[in-house]
């Protein structure tokens, strides 16, 4: 209304200064400036009413934005936990996935421990390096976990006792008892299923991978005593020796434990690549001595 009256007061200004002019020029002239002050009263008139519209417009978005408003916080909420019902499995896969990518398949490493020995000589320390190369995966339908190949080569220092069956006494009886020492190589190729917690539905266990184990093998056993001739010169400190070569069979079972799931960034890289385990096996022999192994490892994938 205000504009309105504005655009009055200077309708009529307009008139006055015009009022000479209108005498000169007569009425057709006073009929021209009505006539435009009409159609400015008229646009007046428009935009109040446009005005008017955009009020109410604003009005009842007010009215519908306010229940959402006030609903806001429950939607959030039940979004939220919509939303984290949907990530957990998808968590679980990129842990499978992840591990996968740590886990390469081919491996080279070394086991020391402890080892029993044949013909029921004293035990001693093993040790050995091996190869391991995964042949068969959860795609190729292993459930929960993986078989790999592995051909491993090992050496078991056995400890001493005094016997008579030995070479030196054999050859030289009047020499009587002598300090025996066997010392076992093992060259046993076997077969492993490495089980995947994570698959099996322990994913905060996925860097862990029980397996067992079983193949065949082949032990040559060397019992050694003193040279025969204690005689100064040549060949002082010879060992004289008798070989036995054995078949058989292994079988056993183990874990071993991936670093890829410490967390230590400046070596992180070199962590991915390194696990670690412990292992027992029993071996069999094709002469009916068994005996028993017990070793810590750790391997490097590649």
């Amino acid at each position: 209304m205000k504009a309105r009256l504005v655009m009055l007061v200077v309708g009529f200004a307009c008139s006055l200064m015009a009022i000479p002019s209108v005498a000169r020029a007569g009425s057709s002239s006073a009929k021209v400036t009505a006539t435009q002050l009409q159609k400015v009263l008229d646009r007046l008139d428009a935009v109040e009413k446009q005005n008017r519209d955009l009020r109410t417009q604003m009005l009842e978005l007010q009215q519908r934005v306010q229940p959402l408003a006030a609903a806001t916080p429950s939607v959030k909420e039940e979004v939220k936990a919509q939303v984290q019902q949907q990530v957990a499995p998808l968590a679980q896969q990129v842990t499978a996935i992840t591990t996968a990518q740590q886990e390469l398949p081919f491996g080279v490493g070394f086991r020391v421990g402890y080892s029993e020995s044949p013909y029921g000589m004293p035990g001693g320390l093993r040790y050995s390096a091996f190869l391991n190369y995964r042949l068969l995966t959860e795609e190729d339908g292993i459930p929960f976990g993986d078989i790999s190949g592995e051909l491993e080569a090992a050496l078991v220092k056995g400890g001493g006792a005094t016997t008579v069956n030995n070479l030196g006494t054999i050859l030289n009886p009047s020499i009587g008892p002598q300090k025996t020492w066997v010392d076992t190589v093992e060259i046993q190729p076997t077969v492993q299923y490495h089980l995947n917690l994570a698959s099996a539905g322990f994913p905060a266990l996925a860097q862990l991978k029980p397996y067992v184990l079983a193949g065949p093998g082949i032990w040559i056993s060397m019992l050694s005593t003193p040279v025969v001739n204690r005689a100064k010169g040549a060949g002082q400190g010879f060992r004289a020796t008798d070989a036995d070569t054995q078949a058989g069979g292994v079988f056993g079972f183990g874990a071993k434990y991936s670093l890829a799931g410490l967390s230590v960034p400046p070596i992180q890289r070199i962590l991915n690549r390194i696990s670690v385990g412990t292992e027992y096996r029993f071996n069999l022999l094709a002469n009916g001595w068994g005996f028993n192994q017990y070793t810590g490892s750790v391997q490097f994938g590649f």
